[in-house]
């Protein structure tokens, strides 16, 4: 798997060693990738991604800027947006599939209404006493709840 994104490395340092002026990617989902790819050029001297909100797009689709902008700020430490701007994340993503008269993607990374529920009673209870251990962000840092489908108390009764 490493030799997939290497290309994507290899190439964006050898442009930014060559240019001297900022470089950026602009990478379409044709084969699942357009995040790890921009991930992975940002880690390798990019300093610009294009992205559309939802990973709207032609074929099938562009870098979703939705899963793009918590993994640089959250996960990379790149500032990306303000804090206030990235609790709205979930927010603004609904508005553009309001928009454009698009289902809300509920499995979608980051925003999506299932990202962050949880049904199984193990699950849920290990949710109650220590979050991070099935989750990999707060979700509240990026606008959506915690949901838990199975009761919490129940949860309780089996820990």
């Amino acid at each position: 798997m490493e030799g997939l994104f290497q290309w994507v490395k290899e190439v964006t340092e050898k442009v930014a060693e060559t240019l001297s002026a900022p470089i950026g990617i602009h990478a379409h989902n044709d084969a699942e990738c357009a995040v790890a790819n921009s991930i992975v050029a940002i880690e390798a001297g990019a300093s610009q991604v294009q992205g559309t909100m939802n990973g709207f797009g032609e074929r099938c689709g562009n870098a979703n800027i939705c899963s793009i902008i918590p993994n640089l700020q959250i996960k990379l430490g790149l500032r990306t947006v303000t804090d206030e701007q990235l609790v709205r994340l979930r927010e603004v993503s609904r508005f553009v599939n309001e928009i454009a008269n698009v289902r809300h993607f509920k499995r979608q990374p980051f925003v999506g209404d299932s990202a962050f529920a949880h049904k199984g009673g193990i699950h849920v209870s290990a949710i109650v006493k220590r979050p991070e251990t099935y989750e990999h962000i707060r979700p509240e840092s990026v606008g959506i709840p915690r949901e838990c489908l199975f009761q919490i108390s129940q949860a309780r009764a089996i820990s």
